[in-house]
């Protein structure tokens, strides 16, 4: 570590002196930082089954005390939000370009009753796209950020926090995260002066995600699968239409599709099913009926459906598609120029627009003007 530091820093500051990192300094800079041996969260690996039981008796001492409509769950994901159900493309997308210029990340919430769905929040790489121009995002239902790689943040992870807290203004509520590396830790909530007033923040054990985390067993797939089917479904209507590449999409499509799939797709009963899947809380203990959590058959059998109809040479296994590993492994920090580039985002979240936009392919909405706006109105009336 210490001679990665010393790495960094001429890579962050080309001028600085030679310096020397001694042991002393790295002990204080793990203690400051609150660093300690992480496994990659969202892997379920090899699980210490007698911590992950100690962990819920914790959880259970805390959430029992929380009606479920006060018990709260986020989880990320990334999302190729291009990426069609054909093997030979899947490869073809992610050779010698940036990988991050397919992907955005999706921040999902919602209550352990399913009555209470947070708007989407979606980080994308482009500052402000050419198909976003003229149209306020803010309008359609999801919050967007960005940084150079589309990821959680501790910037965004901060801004996303505070404004959960003042949502639940007038509640007392209990959120469950796991151990994301753009997650602040509770130790440094003080340091930045982070004051929740209505929320009490639980960050779940490294290396427990995938026994623990209700959104991390189906929600987050169950959500993936739907949005496949819209996706699809645009496929084929452009093929139907005749339109040259209907595969690509703007990132105002990539924008659109999430929030009805939220919204109207994911049905309560999914969502009750992977929190009580999870047993963190006493009473679901002995609740013998298990509910579905993974997507619907018959949803199953729909993208199987659609993938049939599309032209494609080798066409993907659907539970592949919907476990996409490149997706999974988005946002880990996985090497020095990522790392570097991440500090550089912490420090410097504000993007020079013109850079941030370099690989944006989308266009600009046509202009309609309010005759055209009416004469289409009186249209779709007839229609």
């Amino acid at each position: 570590m210490r001679t990665k530091v010393a790495r960094f820093l001429q890579e962050l500051h080309l001028d600085a002196l030679e310096m020397a990192f001694s042991q002393g300094w790295l002990e204080k800079f793990k203690d400051r930082h609150m660093i300690k041996s992480f496994r990659c969260f969202g892997e379920s690996g090899a699980l210490d089954m007698e911590a992950v039981g100690v962990a819920l008796l914790d959880i259970r001492a805390i959430i029992d005390a929380y009606a479920k409509k006060d018990v709260f769950n986020m989880d990320e994901t990334g999302l190729y939000w291009r990426l069609q159900a054909d093997n030979s493309l899947a490869t073809h997308q992610l050779e010698g370009r940036k990988i991050n210029k397919e992907c955005i990340t999706l921040v999902i919430c919602v209550n352990s009753d399913s009555n209470k769905k947070i708007s989407l929040m979606i980080i994308g790489e482009h500052l402000n796209p050419r198909c976003f121009k003229g149209i306020n995002h803010d309008m359609l239902g999801a919050r967007y950020h960005t940084n150079a790689r589309a990821w959680m943040t501790q910037n965004v992870f901060q801004l996303w926090l505070l404004d959960f807290d003042r949502r639940m203004q007038g509640r007392q509520v209990f959120l469950l995260l796991d151990n994301c590396p753009g997650h602040i830790p509770l130790e440094k909530f003080v340091e930045m002066n982070m004051v929740l007033c209505n929320t009490h923040v639980f960050n779940l054990p490294p290396n427990m995600t995938s026994a623990i985390q209700p959104c991390d067993v189906g929600i987050i797939r169950t959500f993936k699968a739907y949005y496949k089917k819209r996706f699809n479904n645009l496929l084929l209507d452009g093929y139907e239409n005749n339109i040259d590449n209907p595969e690509k999409i703007s990132i105002l499509d990539a924008f659109c599709l999430p929030i009805p799939t939220w919204v109207e797709d994911v049905s309560p009963a999914t969502i009750a099913n992977c929190f009580r899947h999870y047993k963190i809380r006493t009473s679901d203990i002995i609740h013998t009926q298990q509910g579905e959590v993974r997507p619907p058959t018959t949803l199953i059998q729909e993208l199987q459906h659609q993938v049939a109809q599309l032209p494609y040479e080798n066409p993907m296994d659907i539970h592949n598609l919907l476990n996409y590993l490149e997706e999974n492994n988005y946002m880990v920090v996985s090497n020095d120029e990522d790392i570097t580039n991440r500090i550089i985002e912490e420090l410097c979240p504000q993007q020079d627009e013109d850079a941030a936009n370099d690989n944006d392919d989308s266009v600009e909405p046509p202009k309609i003007s309010t005759r055209q706006a009416q004469e289409y109105l009186e249209a779709l009336t007839l229609f």
